[in-house]
């Protein structure tokens, strides 16, 4: 039986200091005194009657009372957080402070055209761009409000997500081959020439790409990796391989397309979905009005374009 009830603040502290039982690391992250953090523990203990470390090991260590707060303690800080903020930003009916984070594609092919539309329900906004496995990590660590990125984070249950479009994955070989790859076999004659181009490991398209080849039993003997669409398709119309790449990734590079062969094989059931993600409920009516914006712009501003300058790509991109 509890001796009195849970001060949150104290919960917060308890929750640094359980990521590594580290006192002196915890004060420094808190920019507290260490002091400051034996005490709110302290008060914690007090409230739950329990102890939550045991202080006779070295280094320190959670006892079971503690590992389950910590399990739970978490989620139960976040609801009151996010509760609180709900509460208060109701009263002045605007938004706080938004932090976006978009992908390296989506940011740079669609943020642009409905950035200033967030202006009116925000009332200062930051935006960040970065590959997909970076966004996605900012916003499972609450550094993010709301994020555009191509994985859906299906694994953590905290997510709320809004699909956005699917985009197929396209060969692409130097221009030499346009008009001759059409067939799976036609893939093995290519990789039989020249290497596959890939994304490096810090891009999560790698992965996709690898589900890719799999799917297709082809397997390359040469690989060639990079970190941008730009210089794998400046590879690819140097003649110096082969690249598979989503629709978006493509027009985030055109300048090279006209100097390279882009290929749609019937076989070949590999996509990627885009998606609007975030984890208050405080946010769910402004990520909403982003999927609308992000819809909006790909339906009237790319899909033209890209049918009126390669009509591939228009072909291989779907507004969900």
């Amino acid at each position: 039986m509890m001796k009195s009830d849970i001060d949150f603040s104290s919960l917060k502290v308890f929750l640094e200091v359980s990521q590594d039982c580290n006192m002196s690391a915890a004060a420094k992250r808190l920019d507290i005194t260490q002091p400051a953090i034996s005490s709110a523990i302290h008060k914690l203990e007090e409230a739950l009657d329990v102890e939550l470390f045991d202080r006779s090991s070295r280094p320190l260590s959670l006892t079971s009372a503690g590992r389950i707060l910590q399990s739970r303690g978490e989620e139960i800080l976040s609801s009151v957080e996010n509760l609180t903020t709900e509460v208060v930003q109701s009263m002045h009916g605007k938004m706080p402070h938004l932090r976006l984070g978009s992908s390296d594609s989506l940011s740079i092919c669609c943020v642009p055209y409905f950035i200033d539309k967030l202006i009116p329900i925000t009332s200062s906004l930051t935006a960040y761009t970065s590959g997909t496995p970076g966004i996605c990590r900012r916003l499972l660590d609450k550094k993010l409000d709301i994020a555009l990125v191509t994985d859906p984070l299906s694994t953590h249950k905290e997510i709320r997500s809004i699909p956005l479009h699917s985009e197929d994955f396209l060969i692409v070989a130097p221009k030499e081959y346009s008009g001759r790859i059409n067939h799976l076999a036609d893939v093995i004659q290519l990789i039989r020439k020249v290497p596959v181009i890939r994304f490096n490991d810090s891009s999560l398209d790698a992965i996709q790409v690898e589900r890719v080849l799999r799917q297709c039993n082809v397997f390359s003997p040469h690989i060639i990796e990079a970190d941008t669409n730009q210089m794998i398709l400046s590879l690819v119309s140097g003649g110096k391989g082969w690249t598979v790449m989503p629709v978006l990734n493509l027009w985030l590079a055109k300048e090279f397309l006209p100097r390279v062969s882009v290929h749609k094989l019937p076989m070949l059931q590999a996509k990627r979905t885009a998606y609007v993600l975030y984890t208050n409920s405080f946010y769910t009516q402004v990520a909403e009005k982003i999927a609308e914006y992000v819809k909006q712009t790909v339906n009237e501003i790319i899909l033209p374009k890209m049918g009126q300058q390669y009509p591939i790509l228009s072909r291989s991109l779907t507004v969900l």
